[in-house]
């Protein structure tokens, strides 16, 4: 069975914590980076259930990047 894991791509440290605090328990593996760059160099090693972007981040470049997870890991 395939792990469910979570990628978070946001620069704000206090809510990385809060959504690994959320999701951990639950059961979910949470990755977090700060960057796009960072965000699809991970996505191209390891499957992700969802990738959380943050939409107005200029250091993800968010709805773009959302966009380029997508045509890569349409699964994610």
């Amino acid at each position: 069975m395939m792990e469910t894991r979570i990628l978070i791509v946001d620069d704000d440290p206090t809510l990385v914590r809060q959504l690994r605090a959320l999701f951990r328990p639950q059961g979910y593996a949470v990755d977090a980076v700060r960057s796009g760059n960072a965000a699809i160099a991970r996505i191209g090693r390891r499957d992700y259930s969802l990738a959380l972007v943050d939409p107005g981040s200029r250091a993800s470049h968010g709805v773009a990047l959302a966009r380029e997870i997508h045509e890569a890991c349409p699964d994610t």
